[in-house]
């Protein structure tokens, strides 16, 4: 099974405050910081990847298209350091240029879905990263997050591999949600 992780990763100027043009997202990692991107990475080790081909996109949020720039550095030199299975990276630059296809050949209406404006547009771009990577199975996963148990992608697997509905009307699971467990 071919199985895409995808880490949004949001990033701000400045340390506790936004400046007037930043969008608000509830854990952005300031430029100077070191931030939570590199662990959630590193944690990755831990995974039974055994029969599985995975994938990790990190797609950079900046706070503002003026430091677009400066996220795509930071957080590739933290995907060079510390990723340890196959990762791309997703910048402003990218889905810009997936926006322009869209409004090019689609529409404008259907090209306003792609940004990386917003929580809504950002998980839209984690589902075009899944898309990208032609992945059977798409993770989000919150840059915050650490892995802390093998089987977690065979887990996935797993439940993506079942048939669910009442008597013979069975149908394949397409989607998962699970819950956040916090020690």
């Amino acid at each position: 099974m071919k199985i895409t992780v995808v880490i949004p990763a949001y990033v701000c100027r400045h340390c506790g405050t936004l400046d007037d043009d930043e969008r608000y997202y509830d854990h952005p990692t300031p430029l100077e910081a070191t931030g939570t991107l590199g662990r959630a990475l590193a944690s990755m080790k831990c995974l039974n990847t055994d029969g599985l081909d995975v994938t990790t996109v990190v797609i950079g949020c900046p706070t503002t298209q003026a430091i677009a720039q400066e996220c795509d550095e930071k957080l590739q030199g933290i995907i060079k350091k510390d990723a340890v299975l196959p990762t791309w990276y997703l910048g402003f630059d990218a889905v810009e240029r997936v926006r322009q296809l869209v409004l090019d050949e689609v529409s404008a209406e259907a090209s306003e879905l792609y940004s990386l404006d917003g929580y809504a547009a950002v998980r839209n771009a984690c589902l075009l990263a899944g898309l990208l990577a032609d992945a059977e199975a798409t993770v989000l996963i919150d840059d915050d997050e650490i892995f802390e148990g093998e089987d977690f992608l065979q887990r996935v697997k797993a439940g993506l591999s079942v048939s669910a509905g009442p008597g013979e009307e069975k149908a394949p699971v397409r989607l998962l949600a699970g819950y956040y467990y916090h020690r």
